[in-house]
């Protein structure tokens, strides 16, 4: 059993390499509706209360709600004094309201006097992903080879590698990596291990494979995953078709629907479309109004993908698209964009 798992990783870790040597955000108006908790002492937090923020920050209904608060005092913080945990605090939050730029320049700053820092190494590559940059993602989760567990590098870099005309190959490499990794060390309610069928949900939903896509939920508790874990939830469960799983789950999730993300709220929008009533569509109509007049591009694919499933309006739909991908360059802005400009294309003939 142990000579067959170290044959299966020398296998992936070849793969990985060889498929890198074989292949060698900054917004026209970047401003962001945030808002603050009025609960918070203003005062200056420590570096322990921020990093809970930060965490909390994932977590749905509360993804902007301390964005500005985190953003004043990481800065100061980060000013004057870079340590490593000052530098990657700040450079999450620059990637939250998608100042990707200013993040990765951070994130370089920081991985030069400090090379080992495995989570400032992954969201670098995240954030490279995001930006278009695939190869040099790829480049930066195997750099922690020697530095991080053997999971963590391969999720990261396949996910990279997924991104860009090997989606198929990356998507196989991974499940069976994951299954055989997870049986082996019997670990797949770990963080780590819910990371992992994150990204094969959402390569599995690319594929076209949404029954497949939902299995991978199957050890994912929903009330404390992130927000983007849900929404990739909603839009599985959209695609096969499952609407009331939407409109039931969603707002029970929510503590106070008025926080809710839009994208949730996107969701449920869709879903509704389905029934007699308006509730989510009136409200999110309401978002959209107060996003565009802000020219809020914070939300851009939030906005293209609303003007194309819920309030038709393929010259907005266009717009929107052309914005986010001004800003994100990942399989699915790809896939906004060209749903957009085809959209756009049928209605002006």
């Amino acid at each position: 059993m142990e000579k067959h798992a170290l044959l299966f990783t020398s296998i992936l870790l070849i793969t990985l390499c060889l498929s890198t040597q074989a292949e060698v955000y900054i917004p026209a108006n970047d401003t962001v509706v945030i808002k603050t908790s009025l609960g918070l002492n203003h005062g200056l937090l420590s570096i322990e209360q921020l990093e809970s923020l930060v965490n909390k920050s994932q977590l749905i209904g509360q993804s902007e709600q301390n964005q500005g608060l985190l953003k004043r005092q990481l800065r100061k913080r980060y000013q004057q004094q870079k340590t490593a945990k000052n530098s990657y605090l700040y450079a999450r939050v620059l990637q939250r309201e998608h100042q990707f730029s200013a993040s990765l320049e951070v994130l370089n700053t920081l991985l030069l006097k400090y090379p080992n820092q495995v989570n400032a190494r992954l969201l670098q590559a995240n954030t490279l992903m995001v930006q278009g940059n695939f190869i040099a993602a790829k480049n930066s989760c195997l750099s922690l080879l020697g530095h991080s567990d053997l999971k963590t590098i391969s999720i990261c870099a396949l996910d990279a590698q997924s991104q860009e005309q090997q989606l198929e190959q990356s998507y196989k490499t991974l499940a069976l990596f994951m299954v055989k990794r997870d049986k082996h060390q019997n670990d797949d309610n770990s963080s780590q291990s819910q990371w992992g069928y994150q990204v094969l949900a959402e390569m599995a939903l690319r594929l076209n494979q949404p029954v497949v896509a939902l299995k991978y939920f199957e050890s994912v508790s929903l009330p404390t995953a992130p927000v983007s874990l849900i929404t990739l939830w909603a839009d599985i469960q959209l695609s096969l078709g499952n609407i009331e799983q939407v409109l039931q789950k969603l707002p029970i999730l929510a503590d106070k629907i008025e926080s809710i993300e839009d994208s949730l709220l996107l969701r449920l929008a869709i879903a509704e479309l389905t029934t007699t009533e308006k509730k989510w569509q009136n409200m999110m109509e309401k978002r959209v109004k107060l996003r565009e007049i802000r020219q809020d591009s914070y939300h851009a694919a939030d906005l293209a993908r609303y003007y194309l499933d819920v309030k038709q309006e393929p010259e907005k739909a266009k717009y929107w698209a052309k914005i986010n991908w001004s800003q994100a360059k990942m399989a699915n802005d790809k896939a906004l964009l060209a749903r957009a400009i085809t959209f756009h294309k049928v209605a002006v003939r």
